[in-house]
């Protein structure tokens, strides 16, 4: 049992290191005997976000994500953005053209998105897109003339159709032009759209009922959407993998606000028509209730400000976090087993996480944005921390980091637009301490018994082939053999592994490569 305590030796040594005492006995961690009885794992998968680097420029896009994928990425996540996408989105007047059909679009809008599926197709990575925000005018009701961002009672049909020829476009038969390259990539996930739960990518969240009661609009609107272009994409691609949710971890719970979003588990439970007893809603959204459908849930569990273990309480206790996924864990499994969501939605995939930092601003101006901040180190300490929270859940499938690059408006920015410093790398390039940890990284759990449990990760192949653990010994520096070593899990292909070694509570780690 670990103790509640933890301390963190983050050692990335890019450099082969000098020789140390017992070096030729040195083995690396690949080569350590699985434990009997360890229990299995999928490999967890390593999603990235970051439609600015991937969608607007294209001159390093093939060098970015050859390093993506050297550092142990799996995936690339994207967004089809619909508005931008689709045809006259600034009318009133819904287009006349063949809408679920790849073919029906103006392709010279497709161009930055094919052009990044192509790249990471190219390098190995598995692409995800996101049929997400926001929507033409034509396709939403409610929203003032001239509104930039369309968001307010989206169609379901009109936005099945979208999803439906992005799922077709992408299917690996589809050529943007028979004069142009081969046909693009095959991908296997969509998700359809990106936070329903927050006001800034849907609306209404809340509406008022007669008497002034406040009734929760968007989980029912989210719901009819999804289930109609969840079936619309089967009958297209029944193989595609369609996750629904995209949730945000929300605010606190306000039960009388009008205008505020909606924390995570609450969504689930009243998308799925339940109450906080998991009793059967009987309200008017609810009448003609179906199973939600999907073949998993995406969300993003944000911890801004807190250290990835923390669980939050009082009116945020329905707010989802790193540290409550057992919450989350046990509450889709009691709405499939009432029948309330598909099975698969057990499946958890967290498609979006990061730890915002302090960032060198333009010109000397101030970062646009309130949220809280960590130090450089302590974001590196705790992605690491919040990856093997991650792992340590089996219904999560995939852990994502958001940003490459932090995001800084331009000066002639409209107010909308806030700075986003939770890159890898800060705006102009310049690595953070965040990307030297995802080629090695360890988490270490000193335990009562005197023995020690290690988790950690090897990002790039050179690491997973050569990686050795070590020890600090009277100031040197010794490997740990394999005898020293009392149960081992792990060192998949997803380079993550766990240790325990025996009678060294008291000792630093870190890995090491020669």
């Amino acid at each position: 049992m670990r103790t509640p305590r933890v301390a963190l030796l983050l050692a990335v040594l890019l450099a082969t290191a000098p020789a140390t005492a017992g070096a030729g006995d040195a083995p690396p961690i690949a080569s350590f005997p699985r434990s009997a009885g360890a229990p299995p794992r999928a490999p967890l998968a390593f999603a990235v976000q970051d439609d600015s680097e991937f969608l607007s420029h294209p001159e390093r896009l093939q060098r970015t994500m050859a390093e993506l994928h050297a550092l142990g990425f799996t995936h690339v996540r994207l967004s089809a953005h619909w508005d931008q996408l689709t045809r006259t989105p600034h009318s009133r007047r819904r287009p006349r053209f063949a809408a679920a059909s790849p073919g029906g679009y103006e392709q010279w809008k497709w161009i930055a998105l094919d052009r990044a599926v192509r790249a990471a197709s190219d390098h190995g990575l598995q692409v995800m897109v996101d049929v997400a925000f926001f929507a033409p005018l034509w396709a939403t009701s409610g929203d003032a003339a001239g509104e930039p961002r369309p968001r307010n009672r989206v169609d379901p049909r009109a936005f099945a159709d979208f999803a439906v020829a992005v799922a077709q476009r992408y299917s690996g038969r589809f050529a943007p032009s028979p004069s142009g390259p081969s046909a693009l990539p095959r991908i296997e996930t969509l998700t359809l759209w990106n936070e329903p739960n927050l006001a800034v990518f849907w609306g209404p969240q809340r509406r008022v009922l007669p008497g002034g009661r406040i009734a929760l609009d968007s989980p029912h609107a989210y719901r009819r959407l999804a289930t109609r272009a969840y079936a619309a994409v089967k009958r297209n691609r029944p193989e595609l993998r369609v996750l629904v949710g995209g949730l945000a971890s929300g605010p606190a719970w306000a039960p009388t606000a009008r205008r505020a979003g909606i924390p995570a588990l609450r969504f689930l439970r009243e998308m799925a028509c339940v109450d906080a007893a998991l009793r059967p809603l009987r309200t008017p959204d609810c009448r003609d209730f179906s199973p939600v459908p999907g073949d998993g849930l995406a969300v993003h569990p944000y911890v801004l400000g807190h250290a990835p273990d923390f669980r939050p309480r009082g009116d945020r206790a329905d707010t989802l976090t790193m540290g409550n996924l057992d919450t989350l864990s046990a509450l889709l499994r009691a709405l499939v087993e009432r029948g309330r969501i598909a099975p698969a939605l057990q499946d958890v995939y967290l498609t979006e996480f990061g730890y915002l930092t302090d960032s060198p601003t333009l010109d000397g101006r101030g970062l646009r944005n309130a949220f809280p901040k960590v130090g450089l180190d302590a974001q590196a300490t705790f992605e690491t921390r919040a990856h093997e929270l991650a792992w340590d859940h089996p219904q999560v499938r995939m852990f994502a980091h958001f940003l490459v690059r932090d995001t800084l408006c331009a000066d002639d920015s409209g107010p909308e637009c806030i700075d986003w410093p939770s890159g890898l790398r800060f705006a102009d390039g310049t690595s953070k301490p965040v990307e030297a940890a995802l080629e090695a990284s360890l988490y270490r759990h000193p335990r009562r018994d005197g023995d020690v449990d290690l988790w950690g990760r090897l990002g790039s192949d050179l690491w997973r082939r050569r990686g050795i653990l070590e020890y600090e010994l009277d100031g040197q520096w010794q490997p740990v053999r394999a005898d020293q070593v009392r149960r081992f899990a792990g060192g998949g292909a997803d380079g993550i592994f766990e240790v325990r070694v025996r009678g060294l509570s008291t000792s630093e780690f870190r890995i090491n490569v020669r």
